[in-house]
């Protein structure tokens, strides 16, 4: 079973902001997710990443399947991924907890310690989108490899492939969404 990603929130008032329920406030900068959270910047074209110098990271308890919403404050990140529990990779610049399925999208592997977790580091790169101004795409009926900005995320998936997020040609990847290429 997947779980939703969910749009950006409108910006709230500075009130909402302040009373809205906190478990942590973690700074890029924090040892355990600053690798992460640099992997998921890295995902997105270089000439964009200048804006995320102060993008800031909320750790706390967000509601229902929410995973991490992005609003004005910055990244709202659910305390344990909707109760699935984050993979926080400790080499997210190497996928080898994961391996390509036979249908192209990039899986846990089976008895790894991604498996059965949500994995941080997609997450991330998908409300960094939402930050850069990405919409959702709707890949739920596509099968096979889901761009970033999709908008389903499985338990053990990692997805750090921009297909057409970056304003690759569309015809690629609808392609790379049924598997080819």
């Amino acid at each position: 079973a997947g779980v939703l990603l969910h749009e950006p929130q409108a910006a709230s008032s500075a009130a909402a902001d302040a009373a809205a329920p906190r478990v942590a406030d973690v700074p890029l900068t924090t040892t355990g997710l600053i690798e992460v959270a640099a992997r998921a910047v890295d995902v997105w074209p270089e000439t964009e990443q200048a804006g995320l110098a102060e993008l800031r990271l909320l750790v706390t308890e967000l509601p229902g399947d929410a995973l991490a919403i992005t609003t004005s404050a910055g990244i709202a990140i659910d305390l344990d991924a909707a109760g699935h529990g984050w993979f926080v990779d400790a080499t997210p610049y190497d996928d080898e907890e994961f391996h390509r399925g036979a249908d192209g999208r990039v899986q846990a592997v089976p008895n790894g310690p991604a498996a059965g977790r949500m994995d941080l580091a997609s997450v991330l790169a998908h409300e960094i989108g939402h930050v850069l101004g990405r919409a959702e795409l709707d890949f739920s009926s596509e099968p096979g490899v889901r761009p970033v900005m999709a908008d389903h995320l499985d338990v053990g998936e990692r997805r750090l492939e921009l297909g057409y997020d970056a304003g690759a040609d569309p015809d690629v990847a609808v392609a790379l969404a049924a598997g080819g290429g």
